[in-house]
């Protein structure tokens, strides 16, 4: 009778539910502890460096309260973001990963982070998420920070091509497509399609061999190849796609920008626009700046904007604003259809 009250009751941990949730819960006894490295630590990477283990990651078991196949993912992010944009590093049955380069984190931190200072160390942190079941909610260890200095390097991030009507129905061109930042068949960036009623798909390989649209009413999701999937753009202009290959879902978002901050001559209350450079390939204007700081931003609000936090001409989502130091007349070039998004001022 034990046996079988015991029974009873294990069953009843994996199948209680409230009314606001309707997955199964387990009991939650323990999450796992990362103890090493221990957190503070700080590192200045060297090209040199690149083949060599970073650190050994080692943790404690997780507790779920009964014998489980247990798998640990070892997650990174920028200090501060909560894990918003967390990139796991390892997915492993083990309680440790002793695989994790110096060259491996160091490209990861420019290229999916936008880490480019390399003189002041930037905080990352670190934590380990335990998983039995999709339908039990995951144990994760209090996050660790380590502070770490990067090496310069070329990034070159996977691209997918973007083929329509607006530039010849190319594949092979290297001029229009967008990029995985994260090398994880992922993708974005902005093209400028320059009339309206535009169609393009995407296609990857610089072929047509692999391509992808989405067939009118357009939904969001891609249907590989075929014909009649061909995405509509209704009117012209510098759009924002995103094309996620591992869901098939695709967006796009048009996007008018324009640049304001203390400098300009409305301040921080209103944007002066810019305009397409079919020549530059690149948003622009010429304007009058006073001393004090410039950023950009798309659409008249702040959910796409751009500053450059450590000033190298490269541009940060919801970056630091860009000093202007000398008043005066300026052109003003914010290109945004390569892999890293920059502006150029040129005092005239």
């Amino acid at each position: 009778m034990r046996l079988i009250f015991s029974i009873i009751i294990l069953a009843f941990l994996f199948t209680a539910c409230s009314e606001d949730d309707a997955r199964p819960t387990a009991s939650l006894i323990g999450a796992p502890t990362i103890t090493s490295p221990a957190g503070g630590g700080s590192y200045s990477f060297e090209e040199n460096q690149a083949a060599e283990v970073f650190e050994q990651f080692k943790w404690t078991m997780a507790d779920f309260g009964y014998q489980a196949a247990i798998s640990y993912k070892l997650e990174v992010a920028r200090a501060g973001n909560n894990f918003a944009n967390a990139l796991t590093l390892n997915t492993t049955s083990d309680l440790e990963v002793n695989d994790l380069t110096v060259g491996k984190l160091n490209n990861l931190m420019i290229a999916a982070f936008g880490v480019v200072d390399t003189i002041n160390a930037s905080a990352l942190e670190f934590r380990v998420c335990a998983t039995v079941s999709s339908e039990i909610e995951s144990l994760c260890s209090n996050p660790i920070t380590l502070n770490v200095v990067p090496y310069p390097v070329v990034v070159i991030y996977d691209s997918l091509s973007v083929p329509g009507s607006y530039q010849g129905w190319d594949p092979s061109s290297r001029e229009t497509v967008i990029f995985s930042r994260k090398n994880n068949e992922v993708y974005s960036g902005y093209i400028y399609f320059g009339e309206d009623g535009s169609l393009y798909k995407f296609a990857k390989g610089w072929s047509w061999d692999m391509n992808w649209g989405d067939t009118a009413p357009f939904d969001g999701v891609l249907e590989p190849g075929g014909i009649g999937n061909d995405i509509l753009i209704d009117v012209s202009g510098l759009y924002y796609l995103e094309c996620d290959l591992n869901a098939l879902k695709h967006t796009n978002l048009k996007t008018d920008w324009g640049v304001l901050g203390s400098a300009t001559p409305t301040g921080t209350s209103s944007d002066t626009k810019l305009i397409w450079d079919d020549t530059k390939k690149a948003l622009t204007t010429t304007i009058s700046l006073t001393v004090g700081e410039i950023r950009f931003r798309a659409n008249d609000n702040d959910a796409i904007n751009f500053g450059d936090t450590f000033n190298n001409g490269t541009l940060d989502a919801d970056g630091d604003g860009i000093p202007i130091i000398e008043a005066g007349n300026y052109t003003i070039d914010l290109i945004l259809t390569v892999g890293d998004y920059t502006y150029v001022l040129t005092k005239n």
